[in-house]
C-alpha cells in the first residue's frame, strides 16, 4: 500500500491544479501496475476491483509524496517514498511538461519499483509514457478532471453530474480515447453503483491501456454487478495470467469462478488460497461458499469455525454455527454460543436466538427478558407463564394470558387446567388452540394428553398418529399407548 499525497497547490503558476492532479493519476495508476501494489489518494476508497485483496491486514502503509516545480515548460515531478515506520525515506524527480507530464513518468516508476521490491506487471512498463492525448485541450481538460477527482478543484454537485460543467464527463466527451479519464468516470460511475455505465467506460480505459492489471479487475467487478458473471470470469482468467497470485486479485477470481458456477476452477482457486493465506477471512469466507455450492454440509462447522477465527467481528459465520446447533437440537452448545454473537456486536441476532433456546432448554427468565429487550412483550409473559405451567401447574394464573389468543397461550392455559383436572377448560382452550395450529406439535401432544386424561379412545388415537407423523421420535405417544 502506498499513501499517496498530491503536489501542493500554491498558485505560481497557470493550470497548476490540473498539473497536479494529471501528474498524480498518471503516478497512482504507474504504482497501481507494480505487482501487489495498492494506492489510495486523499482517502480516495479504491478501485472497486481492489476491494477484495487477501491479506489487507499484513499490508505495509508505505507514504508517498508528489511536489511540482515552478517551470510549467519544464515541470519538475519529485516522488518521495518513505517506509512504513517513517524513518526512512527516499527521491528521485524527472522532468516533463504540462502539456506532457508523461514524460516524468518512467523514472519515478522506476524508483518506485526498485524502494518497494516490486516488479511492473507483464507489459505495462511500455505504457508509462503513453501520450495521455494528443489534443493539448484534452491534457488539460484530464488534468482538471483529475483534479476535481481528488479534491484539488470543486467537483460539481451529483445532480449536475454529467452536465457542461462535469470536469470528469468534459474529459471523455472531448477525447474518448483518454484512458485515464474514462477510467476516472468509470469509477464515479462504480461509487454510485451504476455497473453498466461503469462496466462501458472501464472497458475504454482497458482499451487504453490493455496492459494495466487493475483496469481489467475493475471491468470484471464491474461485469459481474451487472450479473454477466461469465464474462466476468473469463476477464479474470487473463487477469491472473498477466499477474499470478498477486494478492489484490487472486480471491476476485475465485470469487467471482464460484458466482458464475465453475466449481472445479473454483476449487482449485481456492485451494490455492488456503495455502497461500490460510488466515485470510475473505479466503475462509469462499471456503465456506464452496461448500455451500457443493453440498459439502458435513464439514461446513468446521469451516464455518475457521472462518469465524480468522475474522474475529464477522456475524454471519456464527450466526450460521448456532443456526447448526438449534436445527440439530443441540440447544445447550447454541447458547453457549451467543455470548460470542452478542461480543461480535450482533445484539439483537442473539436475543432473537436467545428466545426459542432459552425456551427450548427451560431458561425461562433468560428467554422472557430476551423477548422484552426485542419488543415482544406479549412472548414474554407466554414464556413466563409456560414457566409458571412446568414449576407450579396448579397455581398459573389464568388472568396472565385471557388476553392473549394465541395458540402458546392457550396450550399454557389448557396445560395448566389439567393439572388441576379441570377437563371443560382444557378442552375448550385446547379447542381454540386447534383452530389456529392443528399440526403444531405442542398442540398435537397437548390434545393427546386431554383425551387421554378423559379415557384414551379413538380421538387419541387420531392426534397420536398425528404427532408421530410430524415428529416420529416423539415419546408421548408410546407412554399414552
Amino acid at each position: 500500500m502506498v499513501v499517496l499525497e498530491p503536489p501542493l497547490v500554491t498558485g505560481q503558476f497557470r493550470w497548476e491544479a490540473e498539473s497536479a492532479g494529471l501528474s498524480t493519476l498518471l503516478v497512482e495508476v504507474g504504482l497501481s501496475e507494480l505487482a501487489g501494489v495498492q494506492v489510495e489518494v486523499q482517502g480516495n476508497p479504491p478501485p472497486p476491483g481492489l476491494e477484495r485483496q487477501v491479506g489487507a491486514e499484513r499490508v505495509e502503509r508505505w507514504t508517498g509524496r508528489l511536489r511540482l516545480g515552478l517551470d510549467p515548460k519544464a515541470l519538475d515531478l519529485e516522488l518521495e517514498l518513505c517506509t512504513p515506520d517513517g524513518a526512512r525515506c527516499r527521491s528521485t524527480s524527472a522532468t516533463g511538461t504540462r502539456e506532457a507530464p508523461e514524460r516524468a513518468v518512467p523514472p519515478l516508476l522506476t524508483f518506485a519499483s526498485e524502494v518497494l521490491g516490486r516488479a511492473p506487471a507483464a507489459g505495462t512498463a511500455g505504457q508509462w509514457a503513453i501520450p495521455v492525448s494528443a489534443d493539448p485541450y484534452a491534457v488539460l481538460v484530464a488534468g482538471r478532471a483529475s483534479a476535481t477527482w481528488y479534491g484539488l478543484l470543486p467537483a460539481v454537485p451529483i445532480e449536475k453530474e454529467g452536465e457542461p460543467y462535469d470536469n470528469i464527463a468534459k474529459a471523455v466527451r472531448i477525447d474518448p480515447s483518454m484512458a485515464l479519464a474514462q477510467w476516472l468516470l468509470a469509477r464515479r460511475y462504480a461509487q454510485r453503483s451504476r455497473w453498466d455505465r461503469a462496466s462501458m467506460h472501464f472497458t475504454a480505459a482497458r482499451e487504453g491501456r490493455p496492459f494495466q492489471p487493475v483496469f481489467a479487475a475493475d471491468q470484471a467487478t464491474a461485469l459481474r454487478n451487472e450479473g454477466k458473471l461469465g464474462a466476468a470470469a473469463d476477464t479474470l482468467d487473463g487477469l491472473v495470467q498477466l499477474a499470478p497470485r498477486d494478492p489484490r486479485f487472486v480471491l476476485l477470481h475465485a470469487e467471482t469462478l464460484l458466482a458464475a458456477g465453475r466449481l472445479e476452477d473454483a476449487r482449485v482457486a481456492i485451494d490455492a488460497l488456503q495455502v497461500d493465506w490460510p488466515r485470510d477471512a475473505g479466503a475462509a469466507e469462499a471456503r465456506v461458499k464452496l461448500a455451500d455450492a457443493r453440498g459439502e454440509t458435513a464439514i461446513t462447522d468446521e469451516l464455518l469455525a475457521h472462518w469465524a477465527d480468522t475474522d474475529r467481528s464477522a456475524v454471519e459465520p456464527v450466526r450460521r454455527q448456532v443456526q447448526l446447533r438449534v436445527r440439530a437440537g443441540r440447544f445447550a452448545d447454541a447458547w453457549e454460543m451467543l455470548p460470542e454473537l452478542r461480543r461480535r456486536g450482533a445484539h439483537v441476532l442473539a436475543d432473537g436466538f436467545e428466545v426459542p433456546v432459552g425456551v427450548a432448554l427451560g431458561r425461562w427468565d433468560e428467554a422472557a427478558r430476551a423477548a422484552e429487550r426485542s419488543g415482544q412483550a406479549s412472548v414474554a409473559a407466554r414464556i413466563r407463564a409456560r414457566r409458571d405451567l412446568e414449576q407450579r401447574p396448579d397455581h398459573v394464573t389464568e388472568g396472565l394470558l385471557t388476553w392473549d389468543r394465541s395458540p402458546e397461550a392457550q396450550v399454557v392455559l389448557a396445560r395448566a387446567a389439567l393439572a388441576v383436572a379441570d377437563f371443560d377448560a382444557a378442552v375448550e382452550h385446547l379447542d381454540d388452540a386447534l383452530k389456529d395450529a392443528p399440526w403444531d406439535l405442542d398442540v398435537l401432544a397437548l390434545a393427546v394428553d386431554v383425551n387421554a386424561a378423559r379415557g384414551w379412545d379413538a380421538s387419541t388415537q387420531r392426534y397420536a398418529e398425528r404427532l408421530v407423523a410430524m415428529e416420529p421420535r416423539d415419546p408421548v405417544v408410546v407412554a399414552g399407548r
